[in-house]
């Protein structure tokens, strides 16, 4: 059975990037020494450019998400939840073209 992704539309996509904006920044405040956060953040703001601007990214702009990767080594054992989130939003951007403008 096919799992029916987290992300279908640009109000879901919106919705779990706001979410994961806090936790990131909520995570960096915790440990300023913690790098993660600061790879991470850039790139949510990244995929946040592209739903204010309403535009599809370019190959070469999708490779630059690799949130998926992150949140697989680094959280997925500790904060399923956020790792969730992360790989989400890095799968919803791979393939933006398939979300619902809604």
């Amino acid at each position: 059975m096919q799992r029916r992704p987290l992300i279908a539309s640009h109000s879901q996509l919106k919705a779990i990037l706001d979410k994961a904006v806090v936790h990131t920044d909520k995570l960096a405040a915790l440990d300023p020494t913690f790098r993660l956060p600061a790879m991470i953040r850039p790139q949510l703001d990244f995929i946040s450019q592209f739903l204010k601007e309403n535009r599809v990214p370019a190959a070469e702009e999708r490779a630059r998400v690799n949130i998926g990767v992150l949140a697989v080594r680094n959280f997925d054992d500790t904060d399923p939840e956020y790792a969730n989130w992360l790989k989400a939003l890095n799968y919803a951007f791979k393939n933006w073209e398939q979300l619902s403008k809604t």
